[in-house]
């Protein structure tokens, strides 16, 4: 028979190895104006802007973004469709996927 404790503190230490291989969701905008829109739009999520060379990128931490995706999805959808933004530039996880269009 396992040790409860044990088992218990498996699955923590893997909870913690999961998490910590996550990336924060970053999405990129061309410009400030929409990047700032986005991150308005994405305020309950913690988000923030950073600067990525000739981009404007709207970060969401890790542990927000795996906590409600569909409604982080939802409310960066309903974003660029009220903002007319055409496109979007979504990283997770280290994948990119450019011209992402809601």
């Amino acid at each position: 028979m396992v040790n409860r404790g044990l088992r218990k503190q498996s699955a923590a230490v893997a909870s913690s190895w999961l998490m910590g291989a996550v990336e924060d969701l970053r999405i990129g905008a061309t410009r400030r104006a929409d990047a700032r829109r986005i991150a308005a739009a994405l305020a309950e999520f913690e988000s923030r802007i950073e600067t990525d060379h000739d981009e404007w990128v709207v970060v969401v931490p890790a542990v927000v973004s795996l906590a409600a995706p569909a409604a982080l999805l939802k409310a960066l959808q309903s974003c660029l469709h009220d903002a007319g933004i055409a496109a979007v530039k979504v990283t997770l996880d280290g994948r990119t996927y450019a011209g992402f269009d809601l």
